[in-house]
């Protein structure tokens, strides 16, 4: 079992490191995906899609929700 997860997942224009990730909020259509003050310079840097100052970013396709929802179930450790 590893100790820390490492993962850089492609969500929509960006790379998420999913250990960074604080929290996921699911609004059914929507995903609230919020993320430590480090990765947030990181994927708001040269993005086409800036994070805000809040530390969020909203994700609307079908098929990244998806994506986000299979890795979150691939690696639950609970």
């Amino acid at each position: 079992m590893r100790a820390r997860p490492y993962a850089f997942l492609r969500i929509g224009p960006r790379w998420v490191n999913m250990c960074m990730v604080t929290d996921i909020e699911d609004h059914g259509d929507e995903l609230r995906i919020f993320v430590a003050t480090d990765m947030a310079r990181l994927a708001g840097t040269d993005s086409p899609e800036a994070i805000d100052v809040a530390r969020r970013f909203s994700v609307k396709d079908e098929e990244d929700i998806a994506r986000v929802k299979q890795w979150l179930l691939l690696n639950d450790e609970d």
